[in-house]
């Protein structure tokens, strides 16, 4: 899912930045108005400079058993999980194992075409840069409703299945001509490492990622089911914490924690992960007909008021959740609400959105 977050509408320069205690009650304060008047249960959230953490939960966590929202708890994190896949491939980009120059043919022969789809024109580029040309599997208005109903959430989707309900549908543009949001490029991205390393996008996410950071709480569920610790995710009121992990894969499918996340995304900004060229592939923005998207290889540039600021939003069924990181990597702001219902303009979305705004450059 694709949000853009505006100018910095309450932030402060850095150097006049409050204390952390006083920004983590600016965050309680906006999270609380959306648990208070905009009718999600309850909300999560985090806030990092440097040594210095904050944690913050508001409202409830589960509305049978009426538990306050926990920020230690694990949540499906949607979307972010492309930032993962983004740093293992810029890795094997590194390595030599895998040139952004190469086509989807040369590593998945045959798995896209028809209907005006030509693998040999895709490039790994387009994949990481939402620019395939393909549109993305779940704006399939069948396969949405299914989704959205959380009718099967135990079926097993294979990736090439959902690769294929896209190539039903011409492509929207010629690849590299214009970008538009797409799970089908995740889904692809994380077949060409499985392709170029023998080993499944996820495991190669836990052995380079994962494992070295000490990330305890991030990981790809193998089933639709949750453990009793999480947070609670509701489609409106409808409990929906039991989902399809496999409806998305590598594209949203992966469970963390706020602490994990932050871990995980001021690594990727501060060269733990990535080498210096490739650190400046992910933060390469596409320029489309001269104008600038802001957007990257999985992750969003957001020009605040205190700086650049390179986020991510996640959005499944039942959780919306937002990471935000300095250019140097030593801040982060994480935040996430335990309720979703698939529409990308609904007051969860704009209201997270708008308390990360406000709390990033106040601290």
């Amino acid at each position: 899912m694709a949000i853009v977050v505006s100018a910095c509408a309450a932030g402060t320069n850095s150097a006049h930045a409050a204390p952390i205690d006083d920004a983590a009650q600016v965050l309680r304060a906006a999270l609380g108005e959306g648990v208070g008047g905009l009718g999600y249960p309850g909300a999560i959230g985090l806030l990092r400079r440097g040594e210095q953490v904050q944690r913050v939960g508001v409202g409830v966590g589960d509305l049978v058993a009426g538990t306050a929202a926990d920020p230690g708890a694990p949540v499906r994190i949607g979307s972010i999980t492309k930032m993962f896949v983004a740093t293992v491939l810029l890795q094997l980009i590194s390595e030599g194992t895998v040139s952004l120059d190469d086509t989807v043919e040369r590593w998945l022969p045959g798995v896209v075409r028809g209907n005006g789809h030509v693998g040999e024109r895709i490039r790994v580029r387009h994949l990481l840069e939402n620019t395939s040309g393909m549109e993305t599997y779940d704006r399939d208005p069948a396969f949405s409703a299914l989704y959205a109903a959380d009718a099967d959430p135990h079926r097993v989707w294979e990736p090439r299945e959902l690769v294929e309900i896209s190539t039903a549908s011409p492509p929207y543009a010629e690849p590299g001509v214009k970008q538009v949001y797409s799970n089908t490029d995740f889904v692809l991205a994380a077949m060409v490492i499985e392709a170029a390393t023998g080993h499944s996008a996820e495991a190669e996410i836990q052995s380079r990622i994962v494992t070295p950071l000490g990330l305890r709480h991030t990981f790809f569920p193998r089933s639709a089911a949750a453990e009793p610790n999480w947070l609670r995710g509701y489609f409106l009121v409808r409990d929906v914490t039991v989902s399809n992990p496999t409806i998305h894969g590598a594209a949203g499918a992966m469970v963390s924690t706020l602490d994990d996340l932050a871990v995980f995304a001021g690594a990727q900004q501060d060269g733990r992960l990535l080498a210096p060229a490739q650190l400046a592939l992910l933060r390469s923005t596409f320029h489309e007909q001269g104008r600038d998207t802001g957007f990257g290889m999985g992750i969003y540039r957001w020009d605040s008021a205190c700086g650049p600021v390179w986020v991510k939003y996640g959005a499944v069924l039942g959780y919306f959740s937002g990471v935000a990181t300095s250019d140097s990597g030593d801040k982060q702001v994480v935040l996430v609400a335990n309720e979703y219902h698939l529409l990308s303009d609904s007051p969860t979305v704009v209201h997270l959105a708008a308390a990360l705004e406000r709390v990033f450059c106040a601290f």
